[in-house]
């Protein structure tokens, strides 16, 4: 954490996609984490795997439905979609293939 000017050992806590971006830092700085809370964190598969589980589009459907099957597709397919401008594919797959 040298570019942070950041002393000694953190416990990082991650929260929502935040938790991805926490285990990736957690387990490519061993040295500098002293410990990871995961608070409701994203699962790395997330934005992989609901999209196909939703039902197809079609008229009528509940709001909450649309909102959803929205949300996991243009989310991930677009950074600029979301307020921190996070690449949702890329922090799922490096959270994904982490070995700890």
């Amino acid at each position: 954490m040298s570019a942070a000017d950041v002393k000694g050992q953190s416990l990082l806590v991650g929260h929502s996609v935040g938790g991805l971006h926490a285990q990736v830092f957690a387990a490519q700085h061993p040295t500098d984490t002293v410990g990871l809370v995961l608070v409701t964190t994203t699962h790395p598969d997330q934005f992989f795997t609901w999209p196909a589980l939703l039902p197809p589009s079609a008229p009528g459907e509940e709001a909450a439905v649309t909102e959803a099957r929205s949300f996991l597709t243009n989310m991930q397919a677009d950074a600029s979609k979301n307020e921190e401008l996070l690449d949702m594919r890329a922090s799922s797959t490096a959270a994904r293939n982490l070995a700890i």
